[in-house]
C-alpha cells in the first residue's frame, strides 16, 4: 500500500501507512529503512530521516540499506566525509552492488580525492559488466 501511494506522489499517506504498520509489527526489519526513504522522498527534516535510521541501525545493524541511504543523504547536505563513512560501511557490508559504490565515488570526488573517485567509478563498471555477463 505505502509503494502504491509513493508511485502516485502521495508521499505524506505512504509515510503514514509505514509508520502504522511499525506499530502493528515492531519486528519488521525493514520498516525503518522504508519509513526513512519515505520521509525523505516527502521532504521531511533531515532530523526526522537520520531518526528513523539510527532506529534501523539498532534493529538491523548489518543492513547495508541503513548506511546507503545514510551517506547518500549525507551527499545531499554536503556532509562528505559523513557520507564517505557510511557509505564505505554499506560496501563491506553488500560488496557487490554497484550502485554503493557509485555513491561512495561521487563522495570521494566531493571530498577533492579523485584516484579514489576513479577506482570506485571502475569498481561499479566492473561490477555491472560481470551482472550482466553470467
Amino acid at each position: 500500500l505505502a509503494d502504491n501511494y509513493r508511485m502516485v506522489g502521495e508521499l505524506k499517506r505512504a509515510s503514514e501507512v509505514l509508520h502504522n504498520l511499525a506499530v502493528l509489527q515492531p519486528q519488521f526489519p525493514m520498516i525503518d529503512i522504508m519509513c526513512a526513504q519515505a520521509l525523505h522522498e516527502a521532504g521531511a527534516p533531515y532530523d526526522a530521516v537520520f531518526e528513523e535510521l539510527d532506529k534501523a541501525e539498532k534493529a538491523s545493524p548489518s543492513d547495508p540499506d541503513v548506511f546507503y541511504l545514510r551517506g547518500k543523504i549525507n551527499l545531499q547536505m554536503g556532509r562528505y566525509q559523513d557520507a564517505l563513512e557510511a557509505l564505505t560501511r554499506a560496501t563491506q557490508l553488500q560488496p557487490t552492488s554497484p550502485d554503493f559504490y557509485y555513491q561512495l565515488g561521487l563522495a570521494y570526488q566531493r571530498l577533492g580525492k579523485q584516484a579514489e573517485a576513479q577506482e570506485q567509478f571502475n569498481r561499479k563498471t566492473y561490477l555491472e559488466q560481470i551482472a550482466s555477463n553470467p
